[in-house]
């Protein structure tokens, strides 16, 4: 005669673990601890750490860190934003800052005072991009090598000229 039985599953209804032991029993890659960097280098797998260091690992394999204190392991320091980096790559400048520092560029042979018209040449005062934040409040004729279309719309409606210099 058959026995007709239930499911392992019906029978273990109620029972926290279904037979695997612990709660988080027959997940995933069983109890090694976690992965990465960060997680037990310096607890549950600090023998391994230790092994892998006499076998002379050099500092950039995974698992040591790049730079700074050998002992201090996982991530350190932040990524800069990207627009901050584009910003200081060619060295840009804000209307507003400009239109502050024109007696300065002046008095420092890089800009010329013609009457009430400024004539500023921002390559000889390391300036590659001028951006629009601000407003300029002086006349001026300004030769830069690269410019928003902000900006450039702001000083013409000023009645100053922009050159692109190539």
């Amino acid at each position: 005669m058959v026995w007709h039985r239930d499911k392992k599953s019906r029978r273990e209804r109620g029972h926290r673990n279904y037979g695997w032991g612990r709660v988080a029993g027959h997940r995933g890659k069983g109890r090694k601890g976690g992965t990465g960097l960060t997680s037990g280098k310096f607890k549950h797998k600090w023998i391994i750490y230790l092994k892998q260091k006499e076998m002379g690992f050099p500092e950039h394999q995974k698992g040591f860190p790049k730079h700074g204190n050998p002992w201090i392991i996982g991530k350190q320091g932040f990524k800069r934003p990207q627009e901050v980096i584009r910003r200081e790559a060619y060295n840009a400048m804000n209307l507003s800052q400009l239109d502050n520092k024109l007696d300065e560029l002046v008095k420092q042979n890089l800009a010329v005072k013609d009457g009430s018209v400024y004539k500023v040449d921002l390559s000889k005062a390391k300036i590659g991009k001028l951006l629009a934040k601000g407003n300029l409040t002086k006349k001026c004729e300004i030769t830069v090598e690269r410019i928003s279309k902000k900006s450039q719309e702001k000083i013409e409606q000023q009645g100053s000229k922009v050159i692109i210099a190539e």
